[in-house]
């Protein structure tokens, strides 16, 4: 990954599994970047499985920019996913506005949502991003 981020926004999301599909086809729409949330995609070198006994993290990258990509964090005995997604500035007011109204969704459904607050977390190091690199041999 570059050294140089001031240009990428980094978002961190837990939601529910049963808004995947919606999540991150819509998120993938917005920042083009292919999206297969098939359980066994074509080998490609956009779209990466890591499994381990307890999860499997997918990551798709955009065709057009190393720097951006979406990572799922499913969680194989819970139903509660994790998502990361890291996007040019240019789109990351879009990006924000979508994960605002699909909180909503969740909160309307759930009573709840699982995450506090949508917030650019590219500066910080207790990132789930930092924490699943080191976890597993993840390329990015």
């Amino acid at each position: 990954m570059s050294q140089n981020l001031s240009e990428i926004n980094q978002y961190e999301f837990a939601f529910p599994s049963d808004f995947t599909d919606e999540l991150v086809t819509r998120l993938g729409l917005i920042v083009g970047i292919p999206i297969n949330l098939e359980p066994d995609p074509q080998k490609s070198e956009l779209i990466r499985d890591y499994d381990s006994p307890i999860e499997v993290i997918r990551v798709m990258k955009s065709p057009h920019d190393p720097e951006c990509f979406i990572m799922v964090k499913y969680n194989k005995k819970d139903w509660l996913y994790q998502l990361v997604i890291r996007v040019r500035v240019k789109v990351s007011k879009e990006v924000e506005e979508f994960l605002r109204e699909i909180s909503l969704k969740i909160e309307d459904e759930y009573g709840h949502n699982p995450t506090d607050t949508i917030k650019n977390v590219i500066d910080r190091e207790d990132t789930f991003l930092n924490k699943y690199l080191s976890r597993h041999n993840i390329d990015l």
